[in-house]
């Protein structure tokens, strides 16, 4: 009797051990299961020359795919070498980009001379600009452009809105131009 319930307690412990594991192994995103086996991945590639080198991927934060980045190794074992001694120190995720800047903080030196390039280029074409021209220019941003998109982020303004934006410039009696 006691080795039937020893063999039954060694069952439940490592069906519960598996259990884990397989939790681990398995990482669930929106409804699709995905396998994941450690912090990276090595596979080779072949240049034009025909010398062999070895890249890695990664997942970042959400479970995406990283872009693949080469190691510059020619085998395999130094590969996963120099992978790990990126993820002792910290570095083997790249480092993230800011995010783009809002239309506010992107349109907030536009049409000021000596600060905004597009004013110094088009006055290097054309001389006789006057400055009743920037002052024209930055008055319809400040007044029309920055209340509509400018807490948006510059990555998120669409065609559609712009579009949308102009029709209803149009509704209300402004000329294109503005």
């Amino acid at each position: 009797m006691g080795l039937v319930n020893l063999k039954l307690q060694i069952r439940r412990v490592s069906g519960c051990v598996s259990r884990i594991l397989k939790k681990q192994l398995f990482q669930r995103r929106e409804g699709v299961t995905m396998r994941v086996k450690g912090d990276f991945s090595v596979f080779p590639r072949t240049l034009r020359t025909g010398k062999v080198v070895w890249y890695y991927q990664t997942y970042d934060e959400n479970g995406e795919r990283r872009g693949a980045r080469s190691t510059g190794q020619s085998t395999k074992t130094m590969a996963v070498k120099y992978c790990n001694n990126l993820l002792r120190a910290g570095n083997l995720l790249p480092e993230k980009k800011a995010p783009p800047p809002t239309f506010a903080e992107y349109a907030a030196d536009w049409w000021i001379r000596g600060k905004c390039k597009y004013l110094e280029k088009k006055l290097k074409r054309d001389r006789d600009r006057s400055p009743h021209y920037e002052k024209t220019k930055r008055r319809i941003t400040e007044d029309y452009l920055i209340p509509q998109f400018g807490k948006k982020r510059l990555d998120k303004i669409t065609d559609e809105e712009i579009d949308a934006w102009l029709t209803n410039m149009k509704a209300v009696g402004r000329k294109p131009k503005s």
